[in-house]
């Protein structure tokens, strides 16, 4: 029996354990099915380490190349920190925008811009990236794309990084009072 391409698997699963107890398994950067007759994720592009409120949006780009005879077999799916469950499902054709699935986190749902085209002229890529708006701490970790079809699929991994100011507190001050018999009282 000859293949018709090569099988290479990268992944590294690690067990993480979430605050809630629940197992989270992260997967390294990606799986890949190399050859000239699968689909194949290219490069996945986040922005670099960006200040909180620095931008009005972001862009997560998980570019990948369809070969001609898997077209209109395509599923494209996005994850969220070792979520087993894709907070994101985008089938290509008839016009359909990708659809929201009820994930573990809720706070990624309102921030999702659903009409975002990355390639309005190629309708099998038109949605292959997220659009986040208004970024917020809570949505800076590990986003996953896998795409698949009938009979391969692939997936890519890359890290948003979110950081906040630094606010300094004042130091407490402290009271010493000191009594005649020697005695301190500190307040504060």
């Amino acid at each position: 029996m000859k293949l018709s391409h090569a099988c290479v698997i990268l992944l590294d699963l690690k067990s993480q354990t979430d605050s809630v107890g629940k197992n989270l398994f992260l997967h390294s950067k990606r799986n890949l099915f190399i050859g000239k007759n699968a689909v194949e994720i290219r490069d996945i592009v986040a922005p670099p380490p960006l200040e909180l409120g620095s931008l009005d949006e972001v862009v997560i780009d998980c570019d990948y190349e369809l070969p001609e005879a898997e077209r209109g077999q395509l599923e494209m799916k996005w994850y969220f920190n070792g979520d087993p469950s894709p907070f994101l499902q985008w089938i290509p054709g008839g016009g359909r925008r990708p659809q929201l699935i009820t994930s573990s986190y809720p706070a990624i749902e309102s921030h999702i811009d659903l009409d975002f085209q990355i390639a309005e002229d190629n309708e099998q890529e038109a949605f292959r990236a997220l659009k986040i708006m208004q970024p917020t701490i809570d949505l800076a970790g590990d986003y996953l794309c896998k795409v698949s079809t009938f009979e391969n699929e692939d997936i890519g991994q890359e890290s948003l990084i979110i950081y906040g100011k630094t606010i300094a507190r004042p130091r407490e001050k402290k009271l010493s009072l000191h009594h005649p018999r020697n005695h301190v009282k500190t307040f504060g």
